[in-house]
C-alpha cells in the first residue's frame, strides 16, 4: 500500500490532466491510502470503462444513462449496473434521443469550490454533466464537446437487469419525481440495496421478511406497516428453484396494493410473490394518486 500525502490545494484527481502548472493529479492505485492535511480542498476523479446507453427526452428535459461496467480482462455481461437520472437538464445534448457505446465514464466528487458531476467520453468527444451553478469540471472546456447542467439527479445500482427493464424503471422514478416533487430515485437489486442521490431508496427481500423501494420527497417516506411473507411453493422447493422476483406496485392513497405485476419473472414463484405484495399495507400516501413502487422478492429454500 502506498501512502500519498496531499498538500492543501492540491487537486487528488484519478484522471483528467488540469491545465498545466495550476493543480497536481495524483494516480492512485488499488488499496492506496490518501492522506488529507488539514482542511485540503481536493477533488477525486473516478475513471471506469463501460458500455453506457443513454436516453434523452428533450421535452421532458430528462437524460437517462444506464452503465454496465466492464471489469479488467473481462467482457460486458449485458446487465446494469448503476443508472443516473439528470433532471431539467439545460443545453445541447449531441448523442441524440438514444445513443449506447462503449465509453469511459468519469465521476467527480470535489469538495467546494472544486465541482462535482460526470463526463462520458464517447468517439465524438467528451460530454460534461455538473449541477447548476456549479463550477466547470477542471479539464479545458475547449476540450468537451457539451457541457450540460442539471437541476436535479437520481442514481443507485441496477444489478442484474437489462438495459431494457432498466431503463422501465427510471422512466418510472421520473413520474414519481413529477407526481411528488421531489427527486426520485429507487435503487433495487437481487445482490444488495444502494445509495442515491437527492432521493434515496433500497428494494430487496429474503424469504420471510420483504422489503420495497423507499420513495423521499415533500411527503416524507413510503413505509410499510404490514408485512406479508411468501409463501414457498412447494413444486419450486421440490425443484430447487430459488432467487428474486421483481414487482412492480401500485399503491393507493391510503397505503393499499391495487395491483402488481411481474418486472423479472421466475415462473414457479411468481404468483407467490404477487400474491404475498398484494396482501402488504402501507401509510397513506398523502398522494391524491396511485404511487409506483417496486420491490424485489428474494426466495431462498
Amino acid at each position: 500500500m502506498r501512502t500519498i500525502p496531499i498538500a492543501p490545494g492540491v487537486v487528488a484527481a484519478l484522471l483528467i490532466a488540469a491545465p498545466a502548472g495550476a493543480q497536481q493529479d495524483i494516480f492512485a492505485r488499488d488499496g492506496d491510502r490518501i492522506i488529507v492535511d488539514e482542511d485540503a480542498r481536493v477533488e477525486i476523479v473516478r475513471r471506469r470503462q463501460a458500455t453506457v446507453r443513454t436516453i434523452f427526452n428533450q421535452e421532458r428535459r430528462l437524460l437517462i444513462v444506464l452503465v454496465d461496467y466492464l471489469k479488467p480482462g473481462e467482457f460486458p455481461d449485458g446487465q446494469v449496473d448503476w443508472a443516473f437520472n439528470f433532471y431539467d437538464v439545460e443545453g445541447n445534448w449531441p448523442l441524440g434521443e438514444r445513443w449506447e457505446g462503449l465509453t469511459t465514464l468519469f465521476q467527480y466528487d470535489g469538495t467546494p469550490p472544486h465541482p462535482r458531476g460526470l463526463a462520458l467520453e464517447t468517439p465524438q468527444g467528451l460530454i460534461h454533466l455538473v449541477p447548476n451553478r456549479s463550477p466547470l469540471l477542471q479539464t479545458p472546456v475547449s476540450s468537451a464537446l457539451a457541457v450540460l447542467s442539471f437541476r436535479g439527479a437520481g442514481n443507485g445500482p441496477r444489478r442484474g437487469l437489462s438495459f431494457t427493464e432498466t431503463e422501465s424503471l427510471q422512466l418510472e422514478d421520473y413520474a414519481r419525481s413529477k407526481a411528488s416533487g421531489g427527486t426520485v430515485s429507487t435503487s433495487m437489486g437481487p445482490s444488495a440495496p444502494g445509495s442515491t442521490g437527492r432521493g434515496t431508496g433500497a428494494a430487496s427481500a429474503t424469504f420471510g421478511t420483504t422489503s420495497v423501494g423507499v420513495i423521499r420527497g415533500p411527503s416524507g417516506a413510503l413505509q410499510k406497516i404490514r408485512d406479508v411473507a411468501p409463501n414457498y411453493p412447494d413444486a419450486a422447493r421440490r425443484a430447487n428453484v430459488m432467487g428474486v422476483v421483481i414487482l412492480q406496485l401500485s399503491v393507493a392513497p391510503n397505503g393499499t396494493v391495487t395491483d402488481a405485476r411481474i418486472l423479472r419473472s421466475i415462473p414457479l414463484l411468481d404468483a407467490a410473490a404477487i400474491e404475498a405484495a398484494k396482501q402488504w399495507l402501507y401509510a397513506p400516501t398523502g398522494m391524491t394518486a396511485p404511487i409506483t413502487v417496486t420491490a424485489a422478492v428474494n426466495f431462498t429454500p
